[in-house]
């Protein structure tokens, strides 16, 4: 049986590679597959025209001109015939008017809003040592601009599918038409540990706006306590040498390749996700941590993107409240019931089937909108 022709629209270097957006790329890809489309692949290159360079200077929106005219021919050329034109960046949408795509309807995968943590960064660019150049050359206007824009862009899409329950909703009120979420899926591959009681981990973008606010807060609600260490892992190093500068709790290793990593995580006595505000997006550092069977100290919204029927992760709502729940896990017995917790967790979680299954279904209430509106 012929499966029904996708094409697929991403830009290169977010198809190689192992970041956060890489991942979710690649399980976009096998949740599309799963759900029974065959994908045509279309790789694309950012718009890097001199006359565009020059005029993202006054409008500096990630949705300005994201595609060349040449990819967007191309573009234009291959969706006739397609059952669907799927989108790996919502940036991509600004590119596309009502009849570019023949009337294929066009789905966007969104990886979260572009406004979403602008807003934390302008939030906290005074108070941590964050690079604001997403937010140059004037922050009101650049938001104002990025808002404007992921408004406009979705205008022709025919709904979009996120990665967390935030972002679904985030899109229902920019107003997509349609939008589901799907979760991530795990795959296990426990570590053969050896914990240091105390010792904790720490993997992530340290100049995230969000990430930094919730792992400075709990850095300093350690303070100077002895029990407590955290092994900073990540980039980029002016920050981590702040922190380690700052707080007495951090020993900052810097970036370190996955060999490296997965020994140095199999000392931890667990992995701390501290995130006290709703980012774009989720995170795919958490998807580690659960494939390795760590125990885990998140939150509420740490954990966004995620779902299990069994087990699960210890969360706090307060740098207080989390740096007591890494203290509760120090003894022993309470590091292996931990472990167990989250290695149910990560069996019990979502299979690629199951989110095939649930964008297939998400596709038919888009081909149920497409026949009403052709009848």
């Amino acid at each position: 049986m012929n499966r029904p022709r996708a094409l697929f629209v991403a830009y290169r270097n977010h198809l190689r590679g192992t970041g956060g957006v890489q991942l979710c790329t690649a399980e976009f890809v096998a949740g599309l597959e799963a759900a029974g489309l065959e994908l045509d692949l279309l790789e694309v290159e950012p718009n890097r025209a001199p006359t565009t360079r020059v005029l993202r200077r006054l409008n500096p929106s990630p949705y300005f001109r994201p595609l060349s005219a040449a990819t967007l021919a191309e573009l234009r050329a291959r969706a006739p015939g397609a059952r669907y034109v799927f989108l790996n960046q919502m940036n991509l949408a600004g590119a596309l008017g009502p009849h570019d795509c023949a009337g294929t309807p066009v789905i966007g995968l969104s990886h979260g809003c572009e406004i979403t943590d602008q807003v934390h960064l302008a939030r906290l660019r005074a108070t941590l040592p964050l690079t604001a150049r997403q937010l140059r050359p004037n922050a009101r206007l650049v938001m104002g601009q990025t808002l404007r824009d992921e408004v406009a862009a979705r205008r022709y899409l025919a709904g979009t599918i996120a990665i967390s329950p935030f972002d679904a909703d985030c899109e229902a009120w920019l107003g997509t038409r349609r939008t589901c979420w799907v979760p991530r899926t795990i795959v296990p591959s426990p570590l053969d540990r050896a914990p240091l009681f105390g010792r904790f981990g720490y993997v992530g973008t340290l100049d995230h706006a969000p990430n930094l606010e919730g792992l400075d807060a709990v850095l300093g609600a350690i303070g100077t306590s002895a029990d407590l260490s955290v092994q900073v892992v990540g980039g980029p190093e002016r920050i981590g040498t702040w922190l380690s500068a700052r707080h007495p709790a951090v020993s900052y290793l810097g970036p370190l390749d996955d060999a490296a990593l997965a020994r140095e995580a199999a000392t931890w006595n667990g992995f701390i996700h501290p995130i006290f505000c709703l980012p774009r997006g989720c995170s795919t550092k958490l998807a580690g941590a659960l494939a390795w069977g760590l125990p885990v100290v998140t939150t509420a919204h740490g954990r966004r993107g995620y779902k299990w029927r069994e087990g699960g992760l210890a969360e706090a709502e307060s740098p207080a409240g989390f740096v007591a729940a890494m203290r509760a896990l120090i003894p022993a017995q309470a590091d292996a019931a931990g472990a167990a917790l989250v290695r149910q967790a990560a069996a019990s979680g979502p299979t690629m089937p199951e989110v095939g299954a649930r964008i297939a279904a998400f596709l038919e209430t888009v081909d149920a909108d497409r026949a009403r509106s052709a009848s």
